[in-house]
């Protein structure tokens, strides 16, 4: 077991993922929709990490979620700061891509303003996989 933050490169271009998959999608003409993308990375990636209050909204569940605007386009690099060891390393913060975080709650509190790329509370923790 080994730490993220201890990985050589951390996960550079981490926060990048649901815009590039989102262009990916927009760009081969895939028939994905915005709900298999979210299936993609919540619901999917919760059940792998056997975090079974995560990765869906339902009465009982953790508020874990993001709010995005899937037809925003741009740089990121030109709205948000990378958020990783390597500054200016990750391949997509320099293209243009389809969708944009505009805000991001954990149990149900706004932890990040996506719009004025502001982190508003360190609320939260690591998590363990579950074996």
């Amino acid at each position: 077991r080994h730490s993220i933050k201890e990985a050589w490169g951390g996960l550079s271009g981490l926060q990048y993922q649901l815009p590039a998959t989102w262009t990916a999608v927009k760009r081969n003409n895939c028939s994905a929709t915005e709900a298999d993308i979210a299936k993609w990375w919540s619901l999917n990636p919760a059940k792998l990490a056997g975090l079974s209050q995560r990765g869906s909204i339902e009465p009982g569940k953790r508020a874990d979620f993001v709010a995005w605007d899937p037809g925003f386009n741009g740089f990121p690099e030109r709205y948000s700061v990378e958020y990783h060891r390597w500054k200016g390393d990750c391949y997509f913060s320099t293209q243009d891509l389809f969708g944009r975080v505009v805000g991001t709650w954990l149990a149900g509190r706004k932890v990040y303003d996506g719009i004025n790329d502001q982190l508003l509370l360190h609320n939260g923790s690591y998590i363990k996989c579950q074996d």
